[in-house]
């Protein structure tokens, strides 16, 4: 792999937030959160076969019920049959 494809990578990763993955480990929740646990907000963690996961679109949305807030992507999620579905395979 050459050094300019990895500067490339970086830079898009950089500049497109699309790209972060939705689940996140518990360390990378807790950075996110500023040292605070996701449960405290009321978002629990997905048990997997290997670690548990945090959904990041869960928490981005209980820090806004919580600031009072309305879900700027409200009805841009996917139906929660089809979330569900996925995690599902993932287990």
């Amino acid at each position: 792999m050459s050094l300019d494809f990895v500067a490339v990578m970086k830079e898009a990763a950089a500049t497109a937030p699309e790209f972060e993955p939705r689940l996140v480990t518990g360390p990378i929740a807790l950075r996110y959160l500023g040292g605070e646990r996701p449960e405290r907000f009321g978002v629990h963690a997905i048990q997997g076969k290997r670690q548990r996961l945090y959904d990041r679109r869960a928490i981005d949305a209980a820090l806004d019920r919580i600031a009072g807030l309305e879900s700027a992507q409200e009805g841009a999620d996917p139906p929660q049959d089809a979330f569900e579905a996925l995690v599902e395979e993932w287990r």
